[in-house]
């Protein structure tokens, strides 16, 4: 009789279970491709310049560079992008191989200027020394930017009045992220609020005090093929970033069959070959050149202007898998949807050939 009773309450319950439960449907997201769109209208101006000597540790160091701006632009104040590369041991003179980029940036009407980066490498090199070296090397340039901007004619070119100090942003590669951080905190505190990153192929060595309470934009570029930074440190600097919560824009975008090298025109080595996997579908020079260009200003004009609509950063937009035609994983966190839309657990993501 027990028996019996203990098996019809089980039955009731489960009888009970399924008539309350009801199926909800999955609704799968179909794989989006975006076409990123941009101008390149301006007609403009680009001057290496070198500036002079300046010192760091007792050592003196020439302050160099690249900077372009359109001729004529429609906006009175030029908004800025300050590129800030990494370490490529077959060059020298590290701004040289980002040329591509600053005028790209000014042929959409922004400013955009790379720093020589050398002095921070070459000076007392060690790992540390690199992080400190950066922040002097780059408050340097801001100097000389605001100089132009109050009238003196630094670069050879008219810039009075013409800059636009509440909108920079710092596009940084490789190595250099490890100093990016502490300069824009640094920054801040002498009243430059540097307020957009992009970080190509950032590292992640030691520094992970990041510092951004100022920083309303991130967005972080990873190649799938680096043979550099081969733990594709990226994606472990987005997962730290998450945990903060004042980013406008937080965005990783990993771009598939990419190497590390050829973000920089001037590098010769292909990276890639130290993976030792197969390099059939690993996509040119060119073509992560023009990646580079169109998504630098399509992060511009999300950050810039709040241009977000059909772009990685337009929350409507779900599941971006290829851009441009090229292969993309794509993650989003914004102050409107904080959930990421891909599905997939970013921790899970290796890079090739790790031991």
């Amino acid at each position: 009789m027990r028996k019996f009773i203990i098996t019809s309450i089980i039955f009731i319950i489960t009888l009970l279970s399924a008539c309350g439960t009801k199926e909800n449907p999955i609704e799968i997201l179909k794989p989006t491709e975006i076409e990123q769109k941009t101008s390149g209208s301006y007609e403009i101006e680009t001057i290496d310049f070198n500036i002079g000597e300046r010192n760091i540790a007792d050592i003196n160091y020439s302050l160099k560079g690249i900077i372009s701006i359109p001729k004529e632009a429609k906006q009175k104040k030029l908004k800025v992008a300050i590129i800030v590369p990494g370490y490529y041991k077959d060059i020298k003179s590290q701004d040289k191989g980002f040329r591509y980029l600053t005028e790209y940036i000014a042929k959409n009407g922004y400013l955009g200027i790379a720093i020589d980066t050398d002095p921070a490498y070459y000076l007392k090199h060690t790992v540390d020394n690199e992080y400190e070296n950066i922040p002097k090397i780059v408050d340097e340039h801001i100097k000389m930017l605001k100089e132009s901007n109050e009238g003196n004619n630094v670069y050879d070119i008219d810039l009075k009045n013409k800059i636009d100090f509440k909108h920079i942003a710092l596009i940084s590669n490789s190595i250099s992220k490890e100093a990016i951080f502490k300069l824009t905190k640094e920054q801040s505190e002498k009243g430059i609020n540097i307020l957009t990153l992009l970080l190509v192929n950032p590292t992640n060595n030691k520094y992970n005090d990041f510092n951004i309470d100022n920083v309303k934009n991130i967005s972080i570029l990873v190649s799938e093929l680096d043979g550099e930074v081969v733990g594709l440190d990226g994606f472990s600097i987005y997962n730290m970033l998450k945990e903060y919560k004042n980013q406008n824009i937080l965005s990783l975008t990993l771009l598939k069959n990419a190497n590390h090298n050829y973000f920089n025109s001037k590098t010769k080595s292909n990276d890639a070959q130290n993976l030792d996997i197969d390099l059939s579908k690993q996509i040119s020079r060119l073509e992560q050149e023009k990646f580079l260009k169109k998504f630098t200003i399509t992060y511009l004009k999300a950050c810039f202007r709040n241009k977000y609509d059909n772009t990685i950063y337009d929350t409507k937009v779900p599941t971006v898998t290829k851009i441009d035609s090229l292969d993309v994983i794509n993650y989003l966190q914004t102050s409107k949807n904080e959930k990421l839309k891909d599905i997939r657990k970013i921790n899970e993501f290796k890079g090739k050939n790790i031991k």
